[in-house]
């Protein structure tokens, strides 16, 4: 079995090193790396997170998983595309770090309670997703998708 948890809530508090160290020390097996914290996506050094990697396996933690920035999606098209940029370099990285999947959150930047919002942000969800799946396949990782929010396309 593997205990599991997410780096979130002890990084900030630790340097990513430190972080593994709490983790290990309190018993955790598992880790979900959360490229939602820190500057993890502004890092293009493949050796950093193959060693990164190899530290949480001296510690006894396996990268099994991992969580891309968010949000995804903003009213601006500029912000939304340097989101997938840092969103890609996660996948990159994730895999890097031994993870097998990456949540990616959904886009969810239009107000849905406006008439035809819910079917507009389905058919940008399904694009963003189409676009992002090559990289998925070229870094061999799997796309989850978080249902995040209560009234956003993937709430349901």
């Amino acid at each position: 079995m593997i205990l599991s948890t997410h780096t979130l809530t002890v990084y900030g508090h630790f340097d990513i090193k430190e972080t593994f160290d709490q983790l290990a020390k309190a018993g955790f097996t598992g880790v979900d790396f959360n490229f939602d914290a820190g500057d993890f996506c502004l890092i293009n050094d493949k050796q950093y997170f193959l060693d990164l990697r190899k530290y949480a396996e001296d510690k006894g933690l396996t990268i099994h998983m991992a969580h891309a920035p968010w949000p995804s999606s903003f009213n601006n098209e500029e912000e939304t595309e340097e989101a997938f940029v840092k969103i890609v370099k996660a996948i990159k990285n994730a895999s890097y770090l031994g993870a097998k999947m990456i949540v990616v959150h959904p886009f969810f930047h239009l107000d849905p309670t406006i008439e035809g919002n819910m079917e507009k942000m389905f058919d940008l969800n399904v694009e963003f997703l189409k676009k992002l799946a090559p990289y998925a396949k070229e870094y061999n990782v799997k796309i989850a998708i978080e249902n995040i929010g209560a009234k956003t396309v993937c709430s349901t």
